[in-house]
């Protein structure tokens, strides 16, 4: 891979700018730049303005997509403007209409897991009795004269 110096004198701002915008990250930008992942990040580091507003225009991606993760899980509004055939008038006739979306329970969910996450994050908790208890029933099953197998009581335990 070229080296950017060697590629482009000097970095266009304004392409970085718009990728970023999109959403692009690093490596994308790197592979579409021909470069290397290490090179993109040594230009950063030796362009400290350039990482700088690199990294603002990726928080305005970031923002927008907040912005509609949140409408999404309360639900929004949208205004359309629909194309009828009015048969009498013989022409098409333009109507402005209000779109709802309810609220997507997936967005609510994804929200509360990111911004609350001891309060809403999936725990699964899979608990089989613990190394004790196992333990104590094995030896119990011993002291009333039989032979157990070890998987035998957790057969029975399952």
């Amino acid at each position: 891979m070229a080296k950017f110096k060697d590629k482009f004198g000097n970095l266009k701002p304004k392409q970085v700018e718009l990728l970023a915008r999109k959403g692009w990250t690093d490596k994308e930008m790197a592979e579409f730049f021909d470069v290397s992942l290490s090179t993109w990040c040594k230009y950063k580091r030796q362009h400290t303005i350039f990482a700088t507003r690199l990294e603002h225009w990726k928080a305005e991606a970031d923002e927008k997509v907040e912005r509609s993760l949140y409408e999404n899980a309360m639900g929004f509004v949208t205004r359309e403007t629909k194309v009828f055939y009015n048969k009498e008038l013989n022409e098409c006739v333009e109507h402005e209409v209000y779109k709802e979306h309810k609220p997507d329970f997936g967005a609510q969910a994804k929200w509360l897991s990111c911004r609350k996450p001891a309060e809403w994050r999936e725990v699964k908790d899979v608990n089989i009795g613990g190394e004790e208890d196992l333990a104590s029933k094995i030896l119990d099953a011993r002291k009333r004269n039989k032979t157990v197998a070890a998987s035998e009581v957790i057969e029975d335990i399952l």
